[in-house]
């Protein structure tokens, strides 16, 4: 009996660990089995929006955002203090997950991605999160773009014409990680 209640509060201790929400104080910095990051190790096979949202991750699907706008916001608002901060964001397309886990980890940001088609794939480090402001399309309106990048150069009309090109270098040698999951925000 003492075994059920050790494996059963370990569970509990590893499973608030990996959640998607930034709540813990202590952020564990991104592990990895074999070079491939194993932060998605504790996903489900069959995980659907309602443990998603269960699990406090930002939430979203057939492009409405059904929850996690708060975790956003206090990514952003611990990042920009300095404090480290994870945020997992889940897209939802015809019911597969999309997995987005963005940390801040000792003044540094990165992104770690999981679908079906790619497979587990690891984004740049970079040092700027960064809210690019300006007008698109007609007639123009207010709009904006979140990305990682180093630098402070980097414009929205430069990430917005990327977007036109196979390549966006063509556009701009800046190094920069768009956060595609933000457009739902609104």
């Amino acid at each position: 009996m003492k075994r059920f209640f050790l494996a059963a509060a370990i569970m509990l201790c590893l499973f608030s660990l990996f959640s998607c929400g930034n709540e813990d104080l202590n952020i564990i910095a991104p592990s990895f089995d074999g070079g491939i990051y194993s932060g998605f190790s504790d996903v489900p096979s069959e995980y659907d929006t309602l443990q998603a949202l269960e699990d406090g991750c930002y939430v979203i699907e057939d492009s409405k955002l059904l929850g996690g706008k708060e975790k956003w916001e206090k990514f952003l608002s611990d990042s920009s203090k300095g404090e480290d901060s994870f945020l997992r964001a889940v897209h939802f397309v015809e019911g597969e997950p999309y997995f987005t886990d963005i940390y801040y980890l000792d003044g540094v940001y990165q992104t770690f991605e999981k679908n079906h088609e790619l497979g587990i794939t690891e984004g740049k480090k970079f040092s700027l999160l960064r809210r690019l402001d300006g007008k698109d399309g007609i007639p123009e309106k207010d709009a904006y773009f979140y990305v990682l990048t180093d630098s402070e150069e980097l414009t929205y009309k430069d990430v917005s014409w990327s977007f036109l090109s196979s390549d966006h270098r063509t556009v701009t040698d800046i190094p920069f990680e768009w956060l595609g999951f933000t457009v739902y925000l609104d």
